[in-house]
C-alpha cells in the first residue's frame, strides 16, 4: 500500500505528538494548530486522511470539514472533540465526517480507528457508523481500551441489540467466548472488571445522563446486564435518530 497522507488540526502540540508517536510510521505527516492553516494544507498536500478538532483558532473545525468535503478527493475525516451536541451531531453526520472520538480520548484507540479507516474510501457504512458510536460511547464512559473487556463488550452489544430477549449469563457470554476462542466464566469476568475500572474513574454528570443515579446523587455500579442493555438502547436510539 502506498504510504498515506495524514492532516492532524489540533491546537495541542502535545496531543499532535502523542498521536504521531502512536501511530508508529507508515505516513506522511503534516500538522496545524489552526483553521486557516488547516484549509491551506487541504489544498497544498492533498491527505487522504484528516484528523481535525472542532474547537481551533481562526477557523473553527465545523469550516475545515467543509472544506474538506469540498475537496475534488475528500480524505477520510476523523474529529475529535470536548464537546458534542445534537446540532454538532446532525452537522458533522451532513459534512460526510467518519469518525468522531470525545476527548479526553485514548490516543492508542484513536491511531486505531485511523489506521483501520486509511485503506478504506470515505464513505461510510451503516455498519460502520454504529461500531463508530459503539466505541466512541464505551470511551467516553472510560472503558478501558486495553482491556480485553473492552473488545468483550463491544460484541456483547452488538449481539445483545440483535436479540436483546437472549440471557446474558447462558447465552450471551458462551456467544462472545466462542467468537474470542475463551469460556464464558472468562467473558462475565473481563467485562465486570472493565465497568468496575470505568465506574471507578467515571465522570459522575455524564454517567447521570444514561444511568439512574441513587438517592444519594451518585451512580451506583451497575450490572453487567444494566451496563450492556443501557449502551444498545443509547446506541440503537442514536441510529433511530439518524435514520
Amino acid at each position: 500500500m502506498e504510504i498515506r497522507k495524514l492532516l492532524i488540526a489540533d491546537p495541542s502540540a502535545v496531543f499532535c505528538a502523542m498521536l504521531s508517536e502512536a501511530l508508529g510510521g507508515g505516513y506522511e505527516l503534516r500538522f496545524c494548530n489552526d483553521g486557516h492553516r488547516a484549509l491551506a494544507l487541504l489544498e497544498e498536500f492533498q491527505p487522504h486522511v484528516l484528523v481535525t478538532d472542532l474547537t481551533l483558532p481562526g477557523l473553527d473545525g465545523l469550516t475545515v470539514l467543509r472544506g474538506a468535503a469540498a475537496c475534488a478527493s475528500p480524505p477520510v475525516r476523523l474529529v475529535t472533540t470536548r464537546f458534542s451536541s445534537p446540532y454538532i451531531e446532525n452537522a458533522l453526520s451532513e459534512l460526510g465526517v467518519d469518525y468522531l472520538m470525545l476527548k479526553p480520548c485514548d490516543i492508542r484507540a484513536l491511531a486505531e480507528r485511523i489506521r483501520d479507516m486509511s485503506g478504506f474510501d470515505s464513505v461510510s457504512t451503516p455498519m460502520a457508523c454504529g461500531r463508530t458510536a459503539l466505541a466512541n460511547l464505551l470511551l467516553a464512559l472510560g472503558v478501558p481500551v486495553g482491556r480485553k473487556g473492552y473488545s468483550y463488550l463491544e460484541a456483547a452489544v452488538e449481539l445483545y441489540r440483535q436479540d436483546p430477549g437472549r440471557s446474558v449469563t447462558k447465552e450471551l457470554y458462551p456467544a462472545v467466548g466462542r467468537l474470542y476462542k475463551t469460556n464464558a466464566a472468562s467473558v462475565e469476568r473481563a467485562i465486570r472488571g472493565a465497568i468496575q475500572a470505568a465506574w471507578e474513574q467515571r465522570d459522575e454528570a455524564l454517567w447521570r445522563r444514561y444511568f439512574m443515579p441513587s438517592r444519594s446523587g451518585t451512580v451506583p455500579r451497575p450490572t453487567n446486564r444494566a451496563f450492556i442493555a443501557t449502551v444498545a438502547e443509547v446506541i440503537g436510539g442514536q441510529q433511530q435518530r439518524q435514520a
